[in-house]
């Protein structure tokens, strides 16, 4: 969308500058640059851009499990991680999700601290002065994409661990969950891990009958 630049003028009521590319957006009109997220009401993130809405709920809703695992069953919680994560993985992806669920923790949980206390989002700094909420923009739109992308692949491991874990089964990392892999065969390692977990899972089921 072509939107006009800011040019140190006065701004109309209800708009406001792009911390990143200078553009005059109206988030309540729907007019903002691709660098616009979303605005902040009462500590939560509104006003999403209709291709970011299912994006923001796919991480909003990990955040969601997350948070409930870590208080009311924190040692499972705790094993999982130790499980998923080796300190020694040098696999991008994964590191990237070890540390986004880290400064989740710091930041108990929630999207909105994630967002306002992450240096990669910028709040408009200038905006008309009768705007009772301001924008928040990024230059890194793919960090979020990235996010939204890796949660859901690293989340079935999660949830097969954590499915074995409820049962009341032991799992040791000698079952080989956090091989190294490179990252040209990351996803067929990571697909087969899950299986593994997975027979795991069904054999010890057969052992109980």
């Amino acid at each position: 969308m072509d939107l006009p630049k800011y040019n140190k003028k006065k701004i109309e009521e209800y708009q406001e500058v792009c911390p990143i590319c200078d553009c005059i957006c109206e988030p309540g009109a729907m007019l903002f640059c691709d660098h616009y997220i979303g605005v902040f009401e009462s500590g939560e993130l509104i006003w999403i851009p209709t291709e970011k809405i299912e994006l923001f709920e796919i991480v909003r809703n990990f955040c969601a499990e997350l948070d409930d695992l870590f208080v009311f069953h924190r040692e499972r919680y705790t094993t999982v991680l130790n499980l998923m994560f080796d300190q020694d993985l040098t696999i991008p992806e994964i590191n990237k999700f070890k540390s986004f669920i880290s400064t989740l923790e710091a930041c108990e949980f929630s999207l909105e601290s994630y967002i306002s206390d992450n240096d990669i989002f910028n709040f408009s700094k200038v905006r008309h002065t009768s705007n009772l909420f301001h924008g928040v923009y990024t230059n890194y739109p793919h960090e979020v994409n990235e996010l939204a992308q890796t949660i859901p692949k690293k989340s079935a491991l999660f949830n097969s661990l954590l499915t074995i874990l409820k049962a009341g089964y032991q799992v040791t990392a000698t079952y080989d969950l956090n091989r190294e892999e490179t990252e040209e065969d990351g996803l067929r390692a990571g697909a087969l891990r899950i299986l593994k977990v997975q027979r795991m899972f069904q054999n010890a089921k057969k052992k109980t009958k």
